[in-house]
């Protein structure tokens, strides 16, 4: 009914948080935070071990949602079983972006590319596709029509065709 955490010198356990049967949990990069499913996702302090953010799943069942945080911890991709995936605030839960994949598949297993430039996406189901979302390309698109999320958390792609810089 819940993850446990334990120090790797002395083996004691530090900390159960309640997550219900099957979770997935995930470290951040920097250790602070723990996040985890299923029922959506949960983000945890480590420091203390409340509950920071809660991210509750749109569609019918909550299971085998996929979770991974970027490499500087700053955004949780939550997969969701309407088939979309979800860009998130780990901190307030707040989304920054949602990505529609097109043939409504919900990716199990996600990854950011060291550069925090890609979203790569599968399914536990071997025979759909990988997906690779360009993050910079999207938010290009999306400052050219007057829309953006924040520089800071997803950059710009170094081989767009765009000759502007995005702000925000």
């Amino acid at each position: 009914g819940g993850v446990s955490s334990y120090s790797p010198p002395t083996g004691k356990a530090v900390a159960t948080v309640p997550t219900g049967l099957h979770a997935w949990p995930s470290f951040s990069p920097h250790k602070r935070l723990l996040a985890t499913t299923p029922d959506g996702g949960r983000v945890w302090s480590t420091a203390d071990w409340q509950r920071v953010a809660e991210v509750r799943a749109r569609g019918d069942t909550a299971s085998d949602l996929g979770i991974a945080f970027s490499p500087d911890s700053r955004v949780l991709a939550v997969s969701q079983p309407t088939g979309t995936t979800r860009l998130v605030d780990p901190l307030t839960g707040l989304d920054w972006a949602v990505m529609t994949h097109p043939d409504q598949n919900a990716g199990c297993y996600l990854r950011f590319s060291q550069d925090q430039r890609r979203l790569v996406t599968t399914s536990v189901d071997e025979r759909r596709a990988v997906r690779s979302g360009d993050l910079g390309l999207i938010r290009q698109e999306l400052f050219s029509r007057v829309l953006s999320w924040p520089a800071s958390r997803f950059r710009s792609s170094p081989t767009s065709s765009h000759s502007h810089k995005p702000r925000g």
